[in-house]
């Protein structure tokens, strides 16, 4: 069995000192095998934000995957934002274009999906599309295959339409033909998991969608800080929201899933 502890939103600069304590010794405590955060890292980009992400990071004794989201691309600094969005993200926190994650019995990719000239929106590149796509391909179907994005596939009104992250459909079909089971994403600040075909059912490929909450933020938006534990063995996926009571985070919820006849299921 493997675990990944999936955190998003960080916002540091809003940080709760209290809640990031309670988040590392609850990390400590479950062990994972890999935590993914799912950007905005910041909450406005600046130096002294990036360090203290990077500090956070640091104190996980764990394999990570991180890509940014679109808090960590400055907003008021607009030459910076033009000339060089990421550089402080790819100076503090990393430099890979697209992260990398393979143990054996999961893989995980990760995509940066904010954009110099958008503010809320997210774009896939056709060329991060093509490089998941031959690490993906080139694995077996019993390999659990992650892929970690800030921007979500599915609207926060989680109604179908219009696909919120431009190119995403074109990703999913790519990537699904080579059998990506499960996407990782946050920047909405609720914690949502379940069927793509939910959402969209003309989608041919079956992929899990799991949505992170804040993890350590002041900016809630209806509900306490969560981040989500995410338990796989073999075709069975179980994904279990971690809230913080006040005190410390305890399993709030569990959504349990299996890949059977080709497809995922609600277990």
């Amino acid at each position: 069995m493997r675990t990944i502890a999936h955190l998003s939103d960080l916002h540091f600069g809003t940080e709760d000192a209290r809640v990031v304590e309670g988040l590392l010794a609850d990390l400590a405590a479950l062990a994972p095998d890999l935590v993914v955060v799912s950007g905005d890292l910041t909450q406005r980009a600046r130096e002294a934000q990036f360090e203290r992400a990077r500090d956070f990071l640091a104190r996980i004794d764990a394999e990570k995957l991180v890509v940014p989201g679109n808090h960590d691309i400055p907003l008021w600094d607009v030459f910076r934002r033009l000339t060089q969005p990421l550089a402080r993200y790819r100076r503090h926190i990393g430099g890979e274009e697209v992260p990398w994650f393979f143990d054996g019995e999961v893989a995980a990719a990760g995509i940066a999906t904010p954009r110099r000239n958008l503010w809320k929106e997210g774009r896939v590149s056709t060329e991060d599309i093509r490089l998941v796509r031959e690490r993906f391909c080139a694995l077996p179907d019993e390999v659990l295959k992650v892929l970690v994005t800030h921007h979500p596939f599915v609207p926060k009104d989680g109604t179908g339409g219009v696909m919120p992250l431009a190119r995403g459909e074109r990703a999913l079909d790519v990537l699904g033909a080579c059998g990506a089971d499960l996407l990782l994403s946050g920047h909405q600040h609720v914690g949502r998991q379940g069927l793509l075909s939910a959402y969209y059912p003309d989608v041919a490929h079956s992929i899990l969608v799991v949505e992170a909450g804040t993890a350590v933020s002041r900016r809630h938006r209806g509900e306490p800080n969560t981040f989500n534990r995410i338990a796989v063995d073999g075709p069975h996926v179980a994904v279990e929201v971690r809230g913080w009571d006040g005190a410390r985070f305890l399993g709030r919820d569990t959504a349990r899933f299996e890949h059977r006849g080709g497809r995922w299921e609600r277990a």
